[in-house]
């Protein structure tokens, strides 16, 4: 049979948004154009360079939403946490990304919170966005019922008028 173990000391942290850099998971981020001339992005891999300036280029082009997957943090320095990277990546909603990068926290002077939150689903680039108001009619018309009874005696889909 096993001893068991317990703790003789628990110590708590309070982290905050603050203190981790101002970014949580689900955060929508937004570039500055400087990232590129940074000395520490200059130095990162080039194929990892080449994945984040298709990021920010994305999403300047309003392509993309890129969104923070995740914070890690160092061990606490100076009674601070600082966050040592960030992985971001293409949000596809609901808390869903791809192409996830990580980068050191550094670069993190060159990213901005556009949205808070985890998960919103609701998010979609603007080029993308389609406005229903513009395509349908706000207004109740009348339903062609000669053409509903055409397309539902010849085995055609239709919507089911009440």
């Amino acid at each position: 049979m096993h001893k068991r173990e317990t703790f003789k000391n628990v110590f708590e942290h309070y982290m905050s948004r603050y203190s981790a850099g101002c970014f949580t998971v689900g955060d929508t981020i937004e570039f500055d154009k400087k990232i590129l001339n940074d000395p520490v992005f200059k130095g990162l891999q080039p194929d990892l360079q080449l994945r984040v300036k298709d990021m920010v280029d994305a999403q300047v082009a309003g392509d993309a939403i890129i969104m923070v997957a995740n914070v890690s943090l160092e061990p606490l320095h100076d009674e601070q946490a600082h966050p040592s990277t960030i992985t971001i990546g293409y949000s596809m909603g609901g808390g869903r990304y791809y192409d996830p990068v990580t980068v050191p926290g550094h670069l993190l002077a060159h990213m901005k919170r556009i949205e808070n939150g985890a998960n919103l689903p609701d998010l979609i680039p603007a080029k993308h966005k389609i406005n229903y108001d513009e395509k349908f009619s706000k207004t109740a018309q009348p339903a062609d019922l000669a053409k509903a009874e055409k397309n539902r005696t010849q085995g055609h889909v239709t919507s089911t008028l009440m």
